[in-house]
């Protein structure tokens, strides 16, 4: 009796394995297949070194939804940045960033639209007044149902 019994349980733990791994992997996919990321590395900054970089590193869009934009500072930084977020030039945000930490995530309307990122340096561990080199990643990420971005007559 003992044996059937394992036997029965061995067989639910298993369909309830395999149903869960399933489910995790359907909810998965559309995030994973939707979101992408692209190095940055800014090394040097435009001179004359102030704690504002001249350089925005930038990435066109073209999509047919919208998309979330966030920044991650790199982990090797010895000091802390603050990322301005800019969509089509305008500043839509800027958050404090020590090493390897993130920004909040901004929205980007679907069409083409110019993102990028500009950082400035604060003065403390390797910092001494002006910022030279940073680095970190961009991250995208589409959001919502596909949308037309022509025109209403396909203009």
């Amino acid at each position: 009796m003992t044996f059937t019994y394992g036997r029965r349980a061995a067989r639910w733990v298993a369909i309830a394995t395999v149903t869960g791994g399933f489910v995790a992997l359907v909810l998965a996919a559309p995030s994973s297949a939707d979101s992408w990321n692209e190095i940055i590395t800014v090394d040097p900054c435009k001179k004359p070194w102030t704690q504002l970089c001249k350089n925005i590193p930038s990435w066109d869009t073209h999509y047919s939804t919208r998309s979330n934009v966030w920044i991650t500072a790199d982990p090797t930084h010895c000091s802390d940045i603050i990322a301005r977020v800019r969509i089509d030039g305008r500043v839509v945000g800027s958050d404090l960033l020590g090493p390897g930490e993130s920004t909040a995530a901004y929205r980007v309307p679907a069409g083409e639209h110019t993102v990028g990122v500009q950082a400035e340096g604060v003065a403390g561990g390797c910092n001494r007044g002006f910022l030279s080199a940073w680095g970190g990643t961009v991250h995208f990420q589409k959001l919502g149902a596909e949308q037309p971005i022509d025109g209403p007559n396909g203009e």
